[in-house]
């Protein structure tokens, strides 16, 4: 996988120009489809949510009271940083920060991943989901969010939106180390890794998306 050293100081780097940009390239779309999923979940006991950035996902999980701990997991302590300024004290209370989720040694009924597999290679990809299937509680679930360009209810990816993707890829292995070039197959990974999809919500067309996904049994 990409150094975890080298990604950190990268996307400290861009933490204090990180919202400005996505709100710039996106406005609210993120911010809804987040919602929109997230309002759909049962409260969990244990939630880690890994690679929240600034957390705004984080504040969104603690408005709908989603779950009673969490623990959220970001590379760039710059990012964590700038979480904790959006809490109080009481929402501080129900947290725990680092930067590697298996420190925690907990299961997990809800696992996060907000925008973080597309830093990560097809191979990469698998091997993080299937140590967090093992991190799961049985009746567990992962809500993953991301962009697609895999063929989705005949969904195909325009020029634009692939050439949007390379330019970021560009930017952000200049600033970070990120070895990956292209998006992964996150569909057929998750499937592969032994988890089933249960809903599925998404924006552009079907290039951005939320997916919740359970184990197999």
């Amino acid at each position: 996988m990409p150094s975890k050293t080298r990604i950190g100081r990268g996307f400290d780097f861009v933490a204090s120009i990180y919202d400005f940009c996505v709100n710039l390239a996106f406005g609210e779309t993120f911010n809804k489809l987040q919602s929109e999923a997230i309002s759909k979940l049962s409260k969990s006991n244990r939630c880690l949510i890994l690679g929240g950035g600034t957390g705004k996902i984080l504040k969104t999980c603690l408005e709908v009271d989603l779950s009673k701990s969490y623990f959220y997991c970001e590379l760039s302590d710059q990012m964590i940083s700038k979480c904790k300024t959006r809490l109080s004290k009481s929402e501080l209370d129900l947290l725990h920060f680092g930067n590697d989720w298996r420190a925690s040694q907990l299961d997990f009924d809800l696992i996060i991943l907000p925008f973080v597999l597309d830093c990560y290679k097809d191979s990469d990809v698998e091997l993080l989901l299937l140590d967090l299937n093992k991190a799961l509680s049985n009746e567990g679930k992962i809500l993953i969010f991301d962009f697609n360009e895999e063929s989705i209810e005949g969904f195909q990816a325009s020029w634009l939106q692939k050439t949007f993707i390379k330019i970021l890829y560009i930017f952000f292995s200049s600033v970070s180390g990120l070895r990956t070039t292209a998006l992964p197959r996150i569909f057929t990974i998750a499937k592969l890794t032994g988890l089933e999809l249960i809903n599925r919500w998404d924006r552009k067309s079907g290039w951005i998306q939320a997916s919740l996904w359970k184990k197999s049994h």
